[in-house]
């Protein structure tokens, strides 16, 4: 069988780092292919880093020479795309799994020729999950954790002997260990409805979600979800609330009371923190009754309730605290001053005398070393002749 040049393939899903495609084709794209018209097979495109041409390869071929027929691809894990999920109607894995079903009886399982067979693609082999798992008509909300090793899914059929047929169910499958479990079954076995998933026709309307990606599945193989189902006793309102499955037990995670509906609105990578609303007040500082709050299921609880402060014994104490400067303002001047401290007062200077005023004197009268004198009459000048005489 020689391979055919393709064209006219879907693409289906791409690994996060792009170095992975995946794709359906009716044409024979490689030597082993079965593929046929109205029945393609899925094939794996790898782009080895500074490859110009994929390595392709088949993933689908099927037993006897029959179509693997496969009909959808599940979205791949984030962190891994070596676990791809997809449902065929052709036989490609001869493995089984038992089950015990509601009658008490003892089923053998095996993919069957013509039924929409689950299957598992690991990088080496392809594993069967179950048969016949969307009678019905109904492709539920399978979602893959983001290391690929588990896969939720939902089906109307009773697939691990709990409930029964036509009433939808979430299921849990583990690639480890190759279990399939009901998330949403009633543990004590009791049918009380099913599971109801937003925007179908029966249920809510669309949730309107603050987070852009509703993550349900985590690597621990935790799986949130919505049910009016009360599968645990505190549970009483009969209306839509938010559980949670993991290692075979189911959790309430809101509180089964309110007289609204809850919604779960997403999960965190770790499975951590459950985020979901309710108008119900579940904590003490939400004082909103009756309106929609968002909450955080988180692990270890949540914040701590803040203390109330201690009663005002005097006027002062009841006073607000001076608000301190905005940061933007940057710190006083005297804090970031730099250099030798406080400059020392410079030295008083003597008071200068005030001058004396210049004396005038009256008439009559002469200033003498500063003092008005009376003004003398001068004396007559002695004759020449009597300066001889002597008189």
């Amino acid at each position: 069988m020689t391979a055919s040049t393709g064209g006219g393939g879907s693409f289906e899903a791409a690994s996060a780092d792009g170095s992975k495609v995946f794709f359906l084709d009716e044409s024979k794209l490689t030597a082993d292919s079965t593929a046929a018209a109205g029945e393609p097979d899925l094939y794996e495109c790898v782009l080895p880093v500074g490859a110009s041409n994929c390595e392709l390869a088949d993933l689908t071929v099927a037993a006897g020479g029959e179509h693997a027929d496969v009909q959808r691809v599940t979205p791949l894990g984030g962190h891994d795309s070596s676990y791809v999920y997809f449902v065929a109607k052709g036989v490609l894995a001869s493995n089984t799994r038992q089950f015990t079903n509601s009658e008490g009886h003892t089923v053998v399982e095996g993919a069957e020729a013509g039924k929409e067979n689950l299957y598992l693609w690991n990088g080496k082999e392809t594993t069967f999950i179950a048969t016949d798992v969307y009678n019905g008509g109904w492709y539920g909300d399978e979602q893959t954790s983001p290391d690929g090793k588990w896969l939720s899914f939902e089906s109307y059929r009773s697939l691990t002997g709990y409930g029964q047929d036509n009433i939808r169910e979430l299921f849990l499958y583990s690639a480890a260990t190759g279990q399939l479990d009901c998330a949403s079954c009633n543990p004590t076995g009791v049918v009380e409805g099913g599971i109801v998933t937003p925007n179908e026709e029966t249920g809510p309307e669309a949730i309107f979600g603050i987070f852009p990606s509703r993550r349900l599945l985590t690597d621990t193989g935790q799986v949130f979800f919505e049910t009016a189902a009360p599968l645990v006793p505190s549970d009483t309102n009969g209306l839509l609330d938010v559980y949670e499955y993991e290692g075979g037990r189911v959790y309430l995670i809101s509180s089964g009371t309110s007289s609204f509906e809850s919604n779960l609105e997403g999960v965190s990578e770790s499975g951590n923190d459950a985020f979901f609303r309710s108008d119900q007040p579940l904590v003490p500082q939400d004082n909103q009754d009756g309106q929609l709050v968002i909450y955080d299921a988180r692990v270890a609880g949540g914040f701590a309730e803040p203390s109330s402060p201690p009663a005002c014994t005097t006027a002062d104490a009841c006073r607000t605290p001076v608000s301190a400067q905005s940061s933007i303002y940057g710190a006083p001047a005297s804090q970031t001053f730099s250099g030798v401290g406080n400059l020392a007062a410079p030295a008083a200077k003597p008071k200068a005398k005030p001058k004396a005023k210049p004396v005038k004197c009256k008439k009559g009268f002469v200033k003498k070393k500063g003092k008005c004198v009376k003004k003398t009459a001068k004396k007559a000048k002695k004759s020449a002749h009597a300066n001889r005489r002597g008189k």
